[in-house]
């Protein structure tokens, strides 16, 4: 089966650790599975046809932010930063993505950061951005790559599992009544 190849933007990675963590409970692990309900990486990984490609700018900002005392940042200890990124590449690998290092010399977007993202979209021959970032959402179809919010993204994916579930039972129920056909 061919893998649809996701690139989550920093903000959308950010989120999710504050899913991760439980938001207010400084550094405390609220349930680091991946299936935490509700969280974008676990529906993500669990989404056997989507594949999560990270960088290292990425991870890099992610783990800045994530550090930056609050309210403006997560205020995470070092080695909750760390363990979450280990939480990322785990999902990335498990979903069959990676890590790649973005396409330099990319000048699509007016924001340097979101040219970076866009550069590891192209490295890793994503179809899908997923950012929180309105502006960047604005630019979606750069180079081919589709930039939605998470929330479009999960309501799209949902309508692609209906519809193959409903193959698969159409197939079934075929089968099924060829079977009852044989035995007459």
């Amino acid at each position: 089966m061919d893998h649809l190849r996701v690139v989550a933007d920093v903000n959308v990675l950010v989120d999710a650790a504050f899913g991760a963590y439980g938001r207010g409970r400084r550094g405390e692990p609220r349930n680091l599975s991946l299936e935490a309900p509700g969280d974008l990486l676990g529906t993500l990984l669990r989404r056997e046809e989507c594949s999560l490609w990270l960088s290292g700018h990425i991870l890099s900002e992610v783990g800045r932010v994530l550090q930056i005392p609050q309210p403006r940042g997560g205020g995470f200890s070092r080695q909750d930063v760390e363990d979450y990124i280990r939480l990322l590449m785990r999902i990335a690998t498990e979903s069959r993505g990676g890590l790649v290092t973005p396409e330099p010399g990319i000048n699509e977007i007016d924001d340097y950061e979101d040219n970076l993202v866009l550069g590891t979209a192209l490295a890793s021959q994503a179809r899908v951005i997923i950012t929180s970032d309105y502006e960047f959402q604005r630019v979606t179809g750069v180079r081919g790559v589709a930039v939605m919010a998470p929330t479009d993204f999960l309501s799209r994916m949902e309508i692609v599992r209906r519809r193959s579930m409903q193959v698969v039972k159409q197939e079934v129920l075929g089968v099924a009544e060829d079977s009852m056909e044989l035995g007459r």
